[in-house]
């Protein structure tokens, strides 16, 4: 094998495992962890029950039930992988996602009474998700980067309520974001300008609705 072609491959496995590790099912457990992780460090002590319940309800809410429903669909026939890459097959997998969002806001609501601003990130990613299926009828926009731009506005929504400003998490974020816009390109799933609106319609659909809720309690 050529050095050339060696790279390559190289390449196009580490895009693969960014894709993989930036899977936009997985964005919503580790929103609720770094808010989990982010609320204890500004001292207020969470409960052990809190943690699990927070955690394991999310993953199982937007990423198990969710995920087994396109493995389902795979195995049936209906869609051909788990990034489902054509626009015709998204319909469906996303419905079954925006009713499963739905039922996670509930559970942030009424089971964990989560702050206000994590409920209307959670919100903002549920309608999101629903422009993106709106937008899929006639294009087809990066649903990876719409996650972690939806996370990105999180992460300002918990920086207006706490008055925060952490330098290191946004450059992380933003390295995060390059990087799974790159593999995106480098995979050729998306063209520059389908990652770009994706990103920017995660980011809207939660930062625009955190700023509202702070400038009305500032």
């Amino acid at each position: 094998m050529s050095p050339l072609l060696n790279i390559a491959n190289t390449k196009r496995l580490l895009a693969q495992i960014i894709g993989i590790l930036c899977y936009p099912l997985w964005i919503p457990t580790y929103g609720m962890v770094m808010f989990c992780f982010g609320v204890e460090q500004q001292g207020i002590s969470l409960s052990l029950p809190f943690w699990l319940v927070g955690c394991i309800g999310t993953f199982f809410l937007t990423a198990f039930i969710p995920l087994s429903m396109i493995l389902f669909m795979i195995h049936k026939g209906q869609i051909s992988d788990m990034y489902i890459n054509r626009s015709s097959e998204r319909t469906y997998p996303y419905l079954y996602t925006i009713i499963c969002y739905l039922f996670w806001c509930y559970f942030l609501h009424a089971i964990l009474h989560i702050p206000i601003f994590f409920l209307v990130t959670a919100i903002g990613s549920t309608l999101a998700l629903v422009v993106v299926l709106l937008i899929n009828f006639r294009w087809k926009i990066s649903s990876h980067l719409c996650g972690l731009g939806g996370l990105t506005g999180g992460i300002i929504g918990f920086c207006f309520e706490y008055s925060l400003f952490p330098l290191n998490v946004f450059l992380i974020t933003l390295l995060v974001v390059l990087l799974t816009m790159y593999a995106r390109l480098y995979l050729k799933a998306h063209s520059p300008l389908q990652v770009c609106i994706g990103y920017l319609v995660g980011l809207c659909s939660t930062c625009f609705p955190n700023l509202f809720l702070y400038l009305l309690n500032p």
